[in-house]
């Protein structure tokens, strides 16, 4: 048996709010070719849109694009057998993590 296919998912930018008409109309163009492919779709806000535009019903909004790629991350099969893929690039990190290892004190205090 074939695994069922992932579902894709399209992350677009979001114009700034004085973009011009047509701008826009390839923005709405955009996330409805996403939905007819299946795809999932995220949105990256425009810094000067996010009080102003009704969100739209079935897309995700990100405040950036490096919160919009951990989601694609999150949403793809782990390679690893982990949950997921972001789960496979932590996982994958190295390093340490130490504790506290002086106890700051206010240069007043110092001997």
């Amino acid at each position: 048996m074939k695994p069922a296919p992932e579902q894709g998912f399209t992350v677009l930018l979001e114009p700034d709010l004085e973009a011009p008409g047509a701008e826009w109309q390839a923005h709405r163009q955009a996330i409805k070719a996403a939905w007819l492919r299946g795809d999932r779709v995220g949105v990256v806000r425009s810094p000067d849109c996010v009080d102003q535009d009704q969100p739209e019903a079935g897309v995700e909004y990100f405040e950036t694009e490096f919160h919009a790629w951990l989601a694609v991350l999150a949403g793809q099969r782990s390679k690893h057998g982990k949950a997921n893929r972001l789960a496979d690039v932590l996982a994958s990190l190295r390093g340490n993590v130490l504790g506290v290892v002086a106890v700051p004190f206010d240069s007043e205090d110092a001997p």
